[in-house]
């Protein structure tokens, strides 16, 4: 049987429930080709045995299960990334969080160090696209979950990047001593159990719950890492953050309970909603 015939029985199978982009997605992994063999080479032979390894993905994929999980990759700010349902799936909304960062630190126009804590780094995603574009970083990355700092571990192995990237277990701020860090970013679970419940079935279904749910309004995580973040002697220059689409005006009320005189502004996403928080001026 060939791509061509293979790719179509996947057409057959998904009933418009996948595009052919999906398709192929699955079939390069299944064979270990990229996208441009499958286009070059439609005539090509598929092993019976990939043919029905292939065909299982589409069923689970129909089902619900993320693609990423099925071929164990995600692409994040232009690079490949280890993920699995230890962790949640790296987002495109969340790229603008490394934009943020890289933004600010080449601003700064000189050769220092410039320290970052990520805070509930998942997959490693914010801190290795960060680590992996800039030169003079070194991040430090926590989060509460041991597995999902095995999967970050791995895409750090990945990208050669120990030497820029420490992970610690922590929940927030913890175990992390009160070295002064320019820049904190955060992308923590932001769902509400109650309030602002924006969650599909498929992500409600199959991504992990702890780096989903923050909570009856979905803020009372980041409410924690404020409360911890304010008693420290060091802090930091910037911080960034994703929150819901909802959740602009009460995270600044909260904010400014704990810094009543800084810089707190709420940014929108491509989509035009309320997405991502910056905070400056934090003395």
């Amino acid at each position: 049987m060939t791509i061509k015939e293979v790719l179509q029985i996947g057409v057959a199978f998904a009933h418009d429930s996948m595009d052919q982009l999906e398709l192929e997605v699955l079939l390069s992994h299944v064979l270990s080709k990229t996208k441009e063999y499958l286009f070059a080479h439609p005539e090509a032979e598929v092993l019976n045995d990939d043919v029905e390894k292939f065909t299982s993905l589409v069923k689970r994929h129909i089902n619900g299960e993320p693609i990423a999980y099925l071929t164990g990759e995600k692409e994040f700010y232009g690079i490949a990334l280890n993920v699995d349902n230890r962790v949640l799936i790296p987002r495109p909304e969340t790229e603008y969080l490394v934009d943020l960062v890289i933004n600010t630190v080449k601003l700064k126009n000189d050769n220092d160090i410039t320290k970052v804590l990520d805070i509930g780094t998942g997959s490693g995603n914010i801190a290795v696209a960060v680590a992996y574009n800039l030169k003079n970083v070194h991040v430090t990355a926590c989060d509460v979950s041991l597995d999902a700092l095995k999967v970050a571990e791995k895409n750090i192995n990945r990208y050669n990047l120990e030497d820029k990237i420490v992970l610690v277990h922590s929940d927030l701020l913890k175990n992390i001593g009160d070295l002064k860090y320019e820049i904190v970013v955060a992308n923590l679970p932001y769902i509400g159990t109650e309030k602002h419940i924006f969650v599909s079935k498929e992500t409600k279904n199959y991504e992990p719950h702890k780096a989903l749910f923050g909570g009856f309004d979905g803020l009372r995580i980041y409410e924690d890492l404020f409360e911890q973040m304010s008693s420290r002697k060091n802090v930091p220059d910037y911080i960034f953050g994703e929150i819901g689409f909802l959740q602009g005006g009460d995270l600044k009320k909260m904010l400014k309970q704990f810094y009543p005189n800084a810089s707190i502004g709420i940014e929108k996403d491509l989509s035009g909603l309320d997405r991502y928080f910056i905070i400056k001026n934090l003395c």
